[in-house]
């Protein structure tokens, strides 16, 4: 998304979430050593900021305010007003996203009328054509400049475009959703939330989105004519069902019946492709439909469990349609994006996974390697992101945790903040249990009378330091490692 904005408004962006996490006075002189900016750029971000604060504020119950007294600033906010609040602002001030957003429901625009209205010359208007077009080029489109400006390229790739444009930037609450027959849509999103309580508020939002936006361009006569067979996998809602649900609710829409056909098609695969299913929602979901929807026969399947003998993971029934559910949803879903490695804020996710869970993270790239996925789509940030969660919903599930037992002098509240910071510096499953219980693998003391000789015990201070915390890491590992089975297990391929 940071593509389609200007340098200035990255700047905007940077600061808002600097000032946010501060939580308190920050001195302009650190402001400038951080961001080398000069005293006219924090003078005039610091202007814009101030006009930004105005505008939010006028939205209900929302109240921002920044203090700066020459020599320092600070942001302040109620605890339950998001920064995303913010940032959505910032970005529905940028002019690519107004061209963009001109374009939604034109079949032409005009540079002279843009220009006039936005009071900017042609060479800007230029500047923002080109951002806009670098991002349409990664959905299959671009922006044709000739005599009157036009989206060009498939209507599929453009709702994907707009999808990507109002919901993975964080602007989802577009100014467009009034003008959609909302009372009908609302009434839709009900009975699905009603229905199938298997899908979350995030998958309801992304189905709201999806279908305003194809209900727009529809009524725009933007129509997807033809839509090839359905490639997503859809376990909570089948598609005879979602279909009917559809044509009840908008039952005004449905002049072209073959048109709108397959506007549901595409409504239906594409919300499908965006939809992701816990181990819990599978032991609640009906796979009676699973041989007529054709998994019995996916080439995924073959190929998951070859991988899963070679992990020596025993894999349940519903484990197996989870991991064939979700990665061939995963890889349906880079046809629709083909990659957005510039959402700082899914690299940023990815890379902390990979520093908090390195075992599990290597466990990933080795599928990731593996994956029979077209190789001409490169995996962006989200995808492995998703992998990673997917991979290791099941590897947790299948780890045998480490038995700790905590005999200390410290009192019991401390014990308890003890056990937690271990379990967050550890990257491996722990259980810590009582004695009377059952045996513990490893002991952890801080007295010189061990409970049982036969487990293995870890001496440390009351308070320990930090390189006890990295040694006593080292002792879970082995321990871990030599409870899993024997020399090829899930240690000897990285995880």
């Amino acid at each position: 998304m940071h593509n389609l904005l200007t340098k200035q408004e990255i700047q905007l962006l940077s600061l808002i979430e600097y000032l946010y996490d501060s939580k308190e006075k920050v001195p302009m002189q650190v402001l400038r050593r951080k961001y080398e900016f000069s005293h006219y750029n924090i003078n005039n971000l610091l202007n814009q900021l101030t006009l930004l604060i105005s505008r939010v504020n006028t939205h209900e119950n929302v109240h921002i305010r920044i203090i700066n007294n020459q020599q320092s600033i600070e942001l302040v906010a109620d605890e339950n007003i998001p920064i995303e609040l913010m940032k959505e602002a910032v970005v529905r001030g940028s002019l690519t996203y107004m061209l963009a957003l001109d374009l939604l429901l034109k079949r032409y625009t005009s540079a002279k009328d843009f220009c006039e209205e936005h009071f900017i010359n042609f060479s800007i208007f230029k500047q923002v054509s080109d951002r806009l077009n670098n991002y349409l080029a990664r959905f299959n489109c671009y922006l044709n400049l000739k005599r009157r400006e036009k989206i060009c390229g498939a209507e599929k790739d453009f709702r994907s475009f707009f999808y990507s444009l109002f919901f993975i930037s964080g602007t989802s609450l577009v100014p467009f959703l009034s003008k959609t027959n909302q009372a009908q849509l609302q009434n839709f999103i009900e009975i699905i939330k009603n229905r199938y309580p298997y899908f979350t508020y995030t998958d309801l939002r992304k189905l709201k989105l999806i279908m305003s936006i194809g209900l727009l361009r529809y009524q725009s006569d933007f129509t997807i004519s033809d839509y090839p067979e359905i490639a997503a996998i859809n376990l909570a809602i089948p598609y005879s069902e979602f279909q009917l649900l559809v044509n009840d609710c908008f039952i005004n829409e449905q002049q072209e019946p073959d048109t709108w056909r397959a506007e549901i098609r595409f409504y239906y695969d594409f919300f499908s492709t965006l939809t992701m299913y816990s181990l819990e929602q599978m032991e609640t979901i009906n796979f009676a439909n699973l041989a007529i929807m054709g998994m019995d026969n996916s080439p995924h399947v073959t190929w998951i469990f070859e991988k899963c003998t070679q992990l020596q993971l025993d894999l349940s029934a519903i484990e197996v349609v989870f991991l064939l559910v979700n990665l061939s949803n995963a890889s349906e879903r880079l046809i629709h994006f083909p990659v957005e490695e510039e959402l700082s804020y899914e690299i940023a996710n990815v890379s902390l996974y990979e520093k908090q869970y390195p075992n599990v993270s290597r466990t990933t790239n080795y599928f990731l390697k593996r994956l029979p996925f077209d190789k001409e789509h490169p995996l962006d940030a989200l995808f492995k992101e998703t992998i990673f969660l997917i991979i290791r919903s099941v590897l947790l599930n299948k780890q045998i945790p480490v038995k700790i037992l905590l005999h200390s002098s410290i009192n019991q509240i401390q014990e308890n903040w003890l056990a937690k910071e271990i379990n967050n510096y550890c990257d491996v499953p722990l259980k810590f249990v009582n004695h009377i219980q059952e045996v513990p693998d490893l002991v952890i003391t801080d007295k010189n009378n061990p409970l049982f000789h036969a487990s293995k015990t870890f001496y440390w201070h009351p308070v320990p330091y930090l390189d006890e915390y990295h040694n006593l890491k080292q002792v879970v590992r082995k321990i871990y490692f030599a409870k899993l089975r024997g020399e090829n297990s899930l240690e000897g391929i990285g995880c």
